[in-house]
């Protein structure tokens, strides 16, 4: 009978009642039958990872079920007795905090947040595999002017298209041996800061001081960020080359000149030359933004910058030439294309994707900024970011051949900077109804929750320190969310170790980009290895060779006839000395 009147007296609260009896009942049913299996016997659609999945499955959920609580908690409350008190409590609270949380707070506490965030990431990170494989080729080109690397005594991959600013600067880096994992984890961060006050200064002279603050605070939060910005990647300053470059193409004069048009390009051929990924979403933009408005003179800008990104191709290419014609097979370019034109692409992929793309802007989020935008923007430069966002976005989920963090994030920069301008006009509209109070009880709110999840979340990342274990639990494979946050210093820990026990002269299988970084010792593969082993010799087992498990390395000394002692163990990275079993 008490339910009933329940009921009858909140039906609100008896539709939230329901929606989480329905996400009991999935949990209950899940855990008997797996989500995947569902899937697989509906539209038999199999998954590589079915545990990732399941696990994706159950997370959300979770999320929905802890939502239907705290809705039925609010719709409880506010159908009692004590709903007017309560209300005046909230109120109360609201306004004072609404007036202590203003933008130049806002500022100083980002600033703040920034400053910690930077020194956990360039003290505690640890090196990822891409990471050291850039490092590599940084180390290589600065002491023959030629971005390679090496493996089993053969050239690999040999980069002309790539990360230029980073080879440069690094190279003072190599000549002054500042070579520690660190050192390079500052010269990222430095870049970044550099690119952070660019953003702030474009934002502000474009529009003004509170858009730019709140464009920067929409970037700093996007979990992942303090790993991607202190990280030797391009991804950062390539979005500084682009908007200094757009800068100088409109600014607040749109008249466009030969000068503009010149300096415009150059600045887009260095941001290709940063990120190249940005040499595909590009011209696409282009020429969607010269049928948009062609007084951009948007079709010669983008002639310039395609001719000046191939002169800088072409000077990248001359040491190469010089050594060995040769080589030009093994040039980054070729496997690039080779690779994107072999891709298959999967419904799975796609998925993937989509769930990556959510732990920056959800998608719903995504296309409501879209949309509003589209009806909100005015000048040249708010086309361009608009159509560079869209086609930046769909081109990374449905046309890219790899699912990693770090290549839609030049998207999420001209995304945060459409949701800075949507907010910017949202409150200017709102002071002129006189609706102050309610705008700012609800911005104040949303700053609020969104500070405290993205803000939470790199400092959590850059806290426990684990590079790759970002990718992981971005992507949804191994979520540290809800593990144990704790200092994994184990990968520096266990190469200090391997550097006391393995002299310069002994070989080291199973090496990669990031023990030769560590350890300054070539790269020999397993591979290598089962050609040349005839008697005792090093193998590393790494979680950056098997991340997933490091079994697979066990496994693989054992399918060798090989019997090992073990030297050495910090975390999941061991080493061995083998030699054949009699």
């Amino acid at each position: 009978m008490n339910v009933y009147k329940y009921l009858k007296s909140n039906p609100a609260g008896g539709f939230i009642l329901a929606f989480i009896l329905i996400c009991i009942i999935c949990r209950i049913f899940f855990y008997i039958t797996a989500p995947t299996e569902i899937i697989d016997k509906i539209f038999s659609v199999k998954f590589n990872n079915p545990p990732r999945v399941d696990n994706i499955v159950f997370r959300f959920i979770n999320y929905f079920l802890l939502l239907g609580i705290l809705g039925l908690l609010i719709s409880t409350v506010s159908n009692s007795r004590f709903n007017e008190r309560v209300k005046k409590i909230i109120e109360n609270a609201l306004v004072k905090f609404s007036r202590m949380l203003n933008l130049n707070v806002l500022l100083i506490v980002s600033l703040i947040y920034l400053a910690v965030l930077f020194f956990l990431a360039v003290t505690r990170y640890d090196l990822g595999f891409d990471e050291a494989w850039y490092i590599v080729w940084s180390k290589n080109f600065a002491s023959t002017g030629i971005a390679y690397y090496s493996y089993d005594g053969i050239t690999g991959l040999i980069d002309t298209i790539t990360m230029l600013p980073y080879y440069i600067l690094s190279i003072l880096n190599f000549k002054l041996g500042l070579t520690e994992v660190w050192h390079f984890k500052l010269l990222g961060s430095v870049l970044s800061l550099i690119s952070l006050f660019v953003f702030y200064r474009i934002s502000s002279t474009l529009y003004d001081k509170s858009t730019a603050i709140l464009f920067v605070f929409f970037l700093i939060l996007q979990p992942g960020f303090g790993f991607l910005a202190s990280s030797f990647f391009g991804e950062v300053l390539q979005g500084a080359f682009m908007f200094y470059g757009l800068f100088v193409w409109f600014g607040k004069d749109e008249n466009i000149n030969k000068r503009k048009i010149i300096l415009t390009s150059l600045l887009f051929a260095i941001a290709i030359h940063t990120k190249f990924q940005l040499m595909m979403i590009l011209p696409a933009a282009f020429v969607v933004l010269y049928f948009a408005n062609k007084k951009t003179k948007a079709l010669n800008v983008a002639a310039y910058t395609i001719i000046f990104a191939f002169i800088i191709i072409l000077i990248r290419l001359i040491p190469v030439m010089a050594k060995d014609v040769s080589l030009a097979r093994n040039l980054l370019i070729v496997d690039m294309l080779a690779g994107i034109s072999a891709n298959t692409y999967s419904l799975q992929g796609i998925l993937e994707k989509f769930q990556l793309y959510n732990r920056f802007f959800p998608l719903l989020a995504f296309t409501g900024i879209s949309f509003v935008f589209f009806f909100y923007m005015k000048s040249a430069f708010e086309k361009f970011i608009f159509i560079f966002t869209l086609i930046s976005t769909f081109w990374w989920i449905f046309l890219y051949p790899y699912s990693t963090y770090r290549h839609p994030f030049i998207g999420i920069i001209t995304l945060s900077i459409m949701l800075a301008i949507i907010i910017k006009k949202f409150s200017e509209q709102y002071l002129r109804n006189g609706k102050i109070v309610p705008f700012k009880f609800v911005s104040a709110i949303a700053l609020l929750l969104i500070m405290l999840y993205g803000f939470s979340t790199n400092l959590i990342y850059a806290y426990i320190g684990y590079n790759d274990g970002v990718q992981f639990d971005l992507s949804g494979v191994k979520s540290r969310s809800f593990g144990e946050i704790k200092y994994d210093g184990s990968q520096k820990e266990f190469y200090a170790g391997v550097k006391k026990l393995i002299s310069p002269h002994d070989t080291l299988y199973g090496s990669t980009f990031v023990s030769e970084v560590y350890t300054g010792m070539p790269i020999f593969t397993k591979v290598k290895l089962i050609e040349s082993f005839s008697d005792e010799c090093f193998v590393l087992i790494t979680r950056e060779t098997y991340p997933l498990d490091i079994q697979q390395g066990h496994n693989f000394i054992d399918s060798i006839s090989a019997e090992k002692t073990l030297l050495l163990k910090a975390g999941k990275n061991e080493l061995y000395k083998i030699k054949k079993r009699k």
